[in-house]
């Protein structure tokens, strides 16, 4: 998130008509950039005088090219300049709007959403570990020779964090480590799968510290996901989602 889209969607975030993700992503930036921070507090406080003022009536010529645009009646040049801005205007907006809430992927939409549910149920279900008793980076040798790809832990970066065990899983089709931290108190499940050309684009897409990072959520219980190479890294937890970024971000 920079300057230009916190900008670009203050008006959005004020009213609350943004998704989770992208609240995020603007509280974020807010708490470091005092010149947006500035510009929402103009914002807000424009909002409270004008609804302080109550509703104004549209003028009648305004009402009526909206009527003739929407029934399709013809448009005289200098009437356009009046109405069609604002409708162009709003048409790119509604088109920006779908191009971040639509998923940029290589699978559909809902086979997204079925890989994000695939974590929550692994997270869910108390299954055995098949190591415990061990640290993570032991964990991580473990798995060799048990799966096709390299497995790297959380690490040593997290705070309040202990590793709790492992096993070999998997996520939809795909082989999976898996491996459960209790952080904060909490039961963490952490998951490493090949990405399979799987673009962790759109949704409620995070950009932190370079990181892009897809969120959601399912069955009351946070996701957030990160590609990092051929690799998905993946956690799911009853944490807020700022706490689950922070995992990926600071994972080393």
């Amino acid at each position: 998130m920079n300057c230009i889209s916190s900008k670009k969607f203050v008006d959005a975030y004020l009213d609350g008509e943004l998704e989770a993700g992208m609240m995020l992503e603007i509280e974020t930036h807010l708490e470091s950039c005092e010149e947006c921070a500035g510009v929402l507090c103009l914002k807000r406080d424009m909002k409270t005088e004008l609804a302080k003022r109550g509703n104004a009536a549209a003028p009648e010529h305004l009402r009526r090219q909206i009527e003739m645009i929407s029934s399709g009646s013809p448009r005289v040049w200098w009437q356009r300049p009046v109405v069609a801005a604002p409708v162009a205007a709003a048409a790119a907006f509604m088109l920006l709007m779908w191009s971040h809430s639509t998923p940029q992927t290589t699978l559909p939409k809902d086979e997204v959403a079925l890989l994000v549910q695939d974590v929550v149920d692994r997270h869910v279900r108390e299954l055995p570990m098949e190591i415990q008793n061990a640290n993570q980076n032991t964990a991580a040798s473990w798995f060799q020779g048990k799966i096709d790809f390299p497995v790297r832990p959380l690490g040593t970066g997290i705070r309040n964090a202990t590793f709790q065990g492992a096993r070999v899983s998997n996520v939809r089709e795909n082989q999976a480590a898996q491996m459960v931290y209790r952080v904060d108190g909490k039961k963490v499940t952490f998951m490493v799968f090949p990405a399979n050309q799987l673009a962790i684009q759109g949704g409620d897409l995070l950009t932190v510290r370079g990181k892009q990072i897809l969120t959601g959520r399912r069955n009351g219980y946070n996701v957030a996901l990160a590609k990092d190479g051929d690799m998905i890294y993946a956690v799911s937890s009853d944490l807020p989602i700022k706490r689950l970024v922070s995992l990926l971000v600071n994972r080393k």
